[in-house]
């Protein structure tokens, strides 16, 4: 047994149902490394926290052959995550995050996943395309104290164009099985297509997406004027670009915004419209500033302008999430084999959200604090694994395994140089 905290045990052991018995204590050992940010680059090196009889080969066996399904993981997680986040009761609607990230690996076009991807935003010294990992993540948004919350959930490896329609519908389907009430998905522009919109709402979910400036929509059809009009009456009226909307018979608000990192005066205009294969949607259009324009769907017609404004604030949570996880390893497996490049980022997943729930204060777990003037917040990813990592230098039983750590345990010093005398 490894050694960690001994709520973060008993939070892991809800999990174990998902698991074999051989195949648990492998998965705890990994836990551990991962925590302790030992097996980020690589899962050998969580194999430094097993007894010294242990084979390390069985971590690999562990994400290449053993037996256990990745969808009933998710499933354990999410429900878990969300009886110690709402231990008296689910919230009536509960928000989910979507967004796309890469990981970019050199010289590593025989790895299984690779593909060629188009940089979006390139810097100096960067090719316009890269050959690296593409992963669809998803978290749940918990509004904090003064700003939202993204807890990783599941983590997918997406490794085609409509591969992402097909990550989506599994994880759908798992928050299906467990989750209950109302599940609201927000996503970036980069989702603000037809086909997003189609598959949330065909599933029972709704959505709030940013779209693009292109996105087209359609009016209600008007009323036929002469009552003994031939044909069949039209399903939509004329159609609109989201940025030449016709704002004048749409309604409208004014309230103060933070936008970035400044307060502004933004304009609202609210209006419902049609689309192609998706039916009725509230668009928000927005103006701030000069130049600042953005435009938001939501397919849900009973959200306030509020509402919607605030789920989608919640959104860019995900992109500090994303970070902490590929500092915790998200990427680095070093593995070739499709089993383990699917299966470790479901692991990322899992430690981001213990990490998580420890920042939050839902799981009240005792670590020292590091107190640094330079950095006084103890409340982040980051921070946390770092007083977690203290504890273990202090209260940790850990017995090196490994040859070289070893030799540096029995070694009896610095070596020292005699110089012969003259």
């Amino acid at each position: 047994m490894p050694s960690l905290p001994s709520l973060v045990l008993d939070w892991l052991a809800q999990l174990s149902p998902v698991f074999q018995a051989f195949s648990w204590q492998n998965f705890l050992f990994l836990m551990a490394g991962l925590l302790y940010g030992r097996a980020a680059g690589s899962v050998v090196r969580a194999a430094e926290y097993a007894p010294s009889d242990y084979n390390w080969r069985r971590l690999h066996a562990f994400l290449r052959q053993a037996r256990w399904d990745g969808a009933a993981l998710v499933e354990a997680l999410i429900h878990q995550t969300l009886q110690t986040l709402f231990p008296q009761g689910w919230p009536q609607r509960l928000w989910w995050v979507v967004d796309v990230t890469e990981r970019e690996k050199a010289s590593a076009k025989k790895i299984p996943g690779i593909s060629k991807v188009h940089r979006g935003a390139r810097q100096r010294g960067q090719s316009r395309c890269l050959w690296g990992h593409r992963y669809l993540v998803l978290g749940l948004l918990y509004p904090a104290q003064r700003r939202w919350q993204a807890l990783i959930t599941h983590v997918a490896l997406v490794w085609g164009r409509r591969s992402f329609e097909q990550q989506l519908a599994r994880f759908l389907g798992c928050l299906r099985a467990v989750a209950q009430g109302l599940q609201t998905l927000v996503a970036d522009r980069a989702f603000g297509s037809t086909r997003f919109l189609r598959l949330v709402r065909h599933l029972g979910y709704e959505g709030v997406v940013r779209l693009k400036r292109n996105f087209v929509v359609h009016a209600h059809p008007s009323p036929a004027r002469r009552t003994g009009q031939r044909g069949r009456p039209a399903l939509y009226g004329p159609a609109y670009r989201v940025e030449h909307l016709p704002l004048r018979r749409m309604q409208k608000t004014r309230q103060r915004r933070w936008i970035r990192d400044r307060l502004y005066w933004v304009t609202i205009w609210r209006g419902t419209f049609l689309r192609q294969g998706v039916g009725p949607l509230e668009i928000l259009a927005l103006r701030w500033g000069r130049q600042g324009r953005m435009w938001l769907a939501a397919t849900d017609p009973t959200l306030t302008t509020d509402e919607i404004l605030e789920g989608y604030n919640g959104r860019w949570a995900v992109e500090p999430a994303i970070h902490e996880c590929k500092d915790l390893g998200l990427g680095q497996y070093r593995g070739r084999r499709m089993a383990g490049v699917r299966r470790h980022p479901l692991l990322i997943a899992v430690t981001h959200t213990v990490l998580s729930l420890i920042a939050l204060g839902a799981l009240p777990v005792e670590l020292p604090e590091l107190g640094w003037d330079w950095y006084p917040c103890e409340t982040t990813v980051g921070q946390v694994q770092r007083r977690l990592i203290k504890w273990f230098q202090a209260f940790g039983a850990f017995q090196p395994t490994s040859k070289r750590d070893h030799r540096r345990r029995n070694s009896s010093g610095p070596r020292q140089i005699k110089w012969a005398a003259a």
